[in-house]
């Protein structure tokens, strides 16, 4: 073990250091423990107290590949079953791996620094600030707004900081120029050129969250079907292939390679403060291996479309991306995709067509409280800034897994009423504004459908919980959504039009068309007439609940409150 000559270094290798955050189930206070503790005792966390970029950073980079290398892929759906079943990782088999492979998890070791390149070194011979790492702080043309750092100030980062930039870099750095690195072939004028962002951010991912760490874990590793992997996988610390500056275009060897694919070339370099902390103030970051494709064998966490190119027969399928304009929810047709729909091309994630397998064999019971995490990241121009970040959480009922399940049409419906009302509400907005002689973009100002979208995501995802925990409510839940949906849209449609009805212009009837010629178009009460009529007929009104426009959802929940 070499430490650079600094003090005290050698205490943070990551098997010993405590450097991870996290919650114990039942337990407020938040622990610091080792990567070494944090899968032995994965059974009794609840969640990793990160951040979720970071949370879900640690999970795909060190956590999944680790498992793999440690137990083996599971090639048979009874090898994960018999896991699942003892409900923990094995600690002698934790302990034996670790003691094997000590050397290869030390963050400021000389040789063998983890998730970095020892040797690696700019053509100018100059370092950068270590914000260069983290995208929420400014660095080059990656300027937040009211951040009071620049280039000229470095943040200072402690080991765990340093060790979780690392994992956010590999997994969402932005695209573009990157500082040369000697022994880099294609560097020019002291630059690369060139550099795609990193195969994670490609992807609107889809992490199924159990109870604890353990299942989460383990929801997250897909059973292989019996194919071998390539002898040649293994994880980015264990690999040769990122250990020097020079990097390649190369597909993935196998889900290990995959899930920590070197997508960058770092270097930390820690520093001694005068009350003896140990930091992180200046780093390296260069160009790292480029995968050309994402194989949907490797890749857990996406759900995708089809490739109907003819030209590209290498990929099958291409990866979805989450949209920041949208609800989660909006999406639940693509998450409940178990097999791949003719009419759409799209189909779920690996894991959550695993857990419907599951569900379907009684390995998962159909009340399992089910959540999944919703990740994903907006680019801007040419990829090279990072504009959006979009994180939800969502319970997810087993049961809407199944290909003929009443609770996946039920949800299936709710999405597509939804947005039929959306566009009954911008449409009656549009007739609105049209009589009062205005003109309205529809990509700017406020559309009543939009407010209405985020209006019912409440009742929505209520609804899920209450599935989730309660599937057999899903009668009563369908009347008590008809009626409540139908209410919200009546409500929204009677404040438009009870505004528009001061206008002077409430009760024009007629225009004259681009020939001269006058013609009659709808007046504000005849719009909200259509409108209504819409409405209803979209939530037909059940006979026993004609009396009133009122409801609870809080008798469908019984003694489980949301």
């Amino acid at each position: 073990m070499n430490t650079n000559g600094l003090a005290g270094a050698e205490s943070f290798s990551l098997i010993t250091s405590p450097l991870i955050p996290v919650h114990y189930t039942n337990c407020d206070q938040i622990n610091n423990i080792s990567l070494k503790q944090l899968l032995s005792d994965a059974h009794l966390i609840e969640r990793i107290a990160k951040p979720e970029m970071e949370e879900i950073a640690l999970l795909r980079q060190i956590l999944l590949p680790l498992v793999i290398d440690i137990l083996g892929s599971f090639n048979t759906d009874d090898e994960w079953k018999d896991q699942w079943n003892i409900g923990h990782f094995d600690k002698v088999g934790i302990r034996e791996y670790f003691t094997e492979c000590a050397d290869l998890f030390f963050l400021f070791d000389k040789e063998k620094p983890f998730g970095q390149v020892a040797d690696l070194e700019s053509t100018s011979e100059k370092t950068k600030p270590s914000q260069v790492l983290l995208p929420s702080l400014p660095s080059g043309n990656n300027v937040p707004l009211f951040v009071p750092i620049h280039d000229g100030l470095s943040a200072k980062l402690t080991p765990s900081e340093a060790f979780f930039s690392l994992l956010i870099t590999q997994s969402w750095a932005v695209a573009g120029i990157a500082t040369g690195m000697k022994n880099d072939p294609l560097v020019k004028a002291g630059k690369t050129t060139g550099n795609r962002i990193p195969p994670t951010a490609s992807i609107g991912l889809v992490i199924p969250l159990g109870r604890n760490l353990f299942e989460t874990i383990m929801l997250s590793l897909v059973v292989s079907a019996g194919d071998l992997p390539d002898s040649d996988d293994a994880p980015s610390w264990r690999s040769s292939s990122s250990s020097t500056a020079t990097w390649s275009e190369r597909p993935a060897v196998g889900i290990r390679d995959y899930l920590s694919y070197p997508s960058r070339r770092i270097r930390l370099f820690p520093e001694i403060t005068e009350g003896g902390a140990l930091i992180v103030e200046r780093v390296l970051l260069g160009a790292g291996d480029r995968l050309p494709f994402i194989n949907p064998n490797y890749e857990p966490h996406a759900m995708w479309r089809k490739n109907s190119s003819k030209s590209n027969t290498q990929v099958t399928h291409f990866p979805l991306r989450h949209r920041s304009d949208r609800e989660s929810w909006q999406g639940l047709a693509s998450l409940l995709a178990v097999s791949e729909r003719k009419e759409t091309e799209l189909m779920t994630t690996s894991t959550l067509r695993q857990i419907a397998r599951f569900r379907q064999t009684g390995v998962i019971e159909s009340t399992y409280p089910l959540k999944v995490l919703l990740l994903g990241v907006e680019y801007g121009t040419q990829n090279a800034v990072i504009e959006n970040l979009i994180v939800d959480e969502i319970p997810l009922p087993v049961t809407a897994l199944a290909e003929e399940s009443a609770i996946r049409e039920f949800l299936e419906k709710i999405v597509q009423q939804s947005e039929n009302v959306r566009n009954h509400l911008n449409h009656l907005q549009k007739r609105i504004l049209e009589a009062s002689k205005t003109r309205q973009e529809w990509d700017k100002g406020s559309w009543a459908g939009e407010q209405f979208i985020q209006s019912i995501s409440v009742q929505v995802m209520r609804i899920l919980s209450i599935l989730t925990n309660r599937p057999e409510n899903i009668n009563e839940i369908q009347e008590i959504w008809a009626v409540g949906a139908r209410k919200l849209a009546l409500d929204a449609g009677k404040k438009l039009i009870a505004k528009a009805l001061q206008s002077p212009t409430a009760w024009h009837t007629d225009k004259t068309d681009h020939n001269g010629k006058s013609k009659l178009t709808p007046n504000i009460p005849m719009a909200d007439v259509f409108f209504r009529s819409a409405i209803h007929k979209e939530f037909p009104r059940p006979q026993e609940l004609q009396s009133t426009d009122t409801y609870s959802i809080t008798a469908a929940e019984g003694a489980d409150h949301v």
